[in-house]
């Protein structure tokens, strides 16, 4: 794979950039694969983590815990349902869910408190 595309941009920061913007529909690292253009989710797999040093996996959920947040802290009036299914998620309860279990605090804490903590 080359390390540049034709406008000078590398190809990791495109697929970042590309999971970034579609995280309402990139739910496996097979969607991400796909939507990437990859035929073989296995070589993907290997390309993000000798190229990132994380598993796909992780990246999605960290993506997704990251928009969330930024979503929560904004005084943008979207409601928890909204922000579910911006980030693939079918609705206020998994939403919920989701963030207590990877930070350890539900949604209304970062509506509250304005922070950014995520367990590690």
């Amino acid at each position: 794979m080359k390390t540049k595309t034709e406008n000078g941009i590398k190809p990791t920061q495109l697929l970042r950039e590309f999971l970034l913007l579609n995280l309402a529909e990139i739910t496996t690292i097979q969607d991400w694969a796909l939507a990437s253009g990859w035929k073989d989710e296995k070589s993907f797999s290997g390309f993000i983590k000798r190229n990132f040093k994380k598993r796909p996996s992780k990246m999605i959920i960290e993506a997704k815990v990251e928009k969330a947040l930024e979503l929560l802290q904004k005084d943008n009036g979207m409601s928890c349902f909204e922000i579910a299914l911006a980030i693939g998620k079918p609705d206020e309860r998994a939403l919920n869910k989701f963030i207590r279990r990877q930070t350890g605090n539900a949604p209304s804490y970062y509506r509250k408190n304005n922070k950014m903590e995520i367990k590690g």
